[in-house]
C-alpha cells in the first residue's frame, strides 16, 4: 500500500495536481494515526488487565499472617482475602463464604456467591466476606494471565483474508502499474 500511496503522490506532482498529491499524503497520515491509536488502546487495555492483580497477598503461615509480594506466591501456598480487596491468584476456597466480582474474567455483572471448594480467580474483587483460600496457580499462569496471551496471540494473528492478500500482494503492484 506505502508504495501505491508513494506512486500516486509522486504522478500528480509530475502532472502538477499538487492538491492532489497532498490530499493523498493527507489521507495515508490520517490513516497511519488511526491505526497507532487502535494499536495503543489495544495494548493499554491489556496493561489495564493486568494491573487488576495485587502487588501484596496476605500468606498464611503456622504463626499468622505475613504480608507478601504477590509474585512470591507458589501453588499451595494459603491465602486470606479480606472485603474489598483482589484476589493474588487463582486458587479454591477453603474456608469463608463470600461474594465476589468476576466480571475482570467473565464480563458477568451480576457478583457470584462462592464457598468452600469453589475456585477463585486472580484480579476478582472480594465484595462482602473474608476467605481462604490455597494457591493453585500464580503469575502468567492465571485465568488473568491466560486471557492475556490470548488477546496478544490474536493482535498477532491474521486474518484469512490477509493471508491471501500476502500471497498475492507480490503480484499486483506490478500488475496494476502495467495497467495504468
Amino acid at each position: 500500500m506505502n508504495e501505491l500511496v508513494a506512486l500516486a503522490v509522486l504522478a500528480a506532482m509530475v502532472q502538477g495536481d499538487y492538491k492532489t498529491a497532498g490530499l493523498v499524503a493527507f489521507f495515508m497520515l490520517i490513516a497511519e494515526v488511526i491505526e497507532t491509536r487502535t494499536a495503543e488502546g489495544a495494548h493499554a487495555s491489556i496493561e489495564s488487565l493486568i494491573r487488576l492483580t495485587p502487588s501484596t497477598a496476605r500468606r498464611l503461615t503456622e504463626d499468622g499472617e505475613e504480608e507478601v509480594a504477590a509474585s512470591e506466591l507458589t501453588p499451595g501456598d494459603r491465602v486470606r482475602v479480606l472485603p474489598g480487596e483482589t484476589i493474588p491468584a487463582d486458587g479454591s476456597i477453603d474456608s469463608g463464604r463470600t461474594t465476589l466480582n468476576e466480571s475482570s474474567i467473565t464480563g458477568e455483572s451480576m457478583p457470584a456467591d462462592k464457598g468452600p471448594g469453589q475456585e477463585v480467580y486472580a484480579g476478582t474483587t472480594n465484595l462482602t466476606g473474608a476467605l481462604d483460600f490455597t494457591v493453585s496457580r500464580i503469575g502468567e499462569d492465571t485465568t488473568i494471565g491466560r486471557v492475556r496471551d490470548l488477546i496478544l496471540a490474536a493482535e498477532r494473528t491474521k486474518l484469512p483474508i490477509m493471508l491471501i492478500i500476502d500471497k498475492y500482494i507480490a503480484y499486483y503492484t506490478p500488475v496494476i502499474l502495467m495497467l495504468a
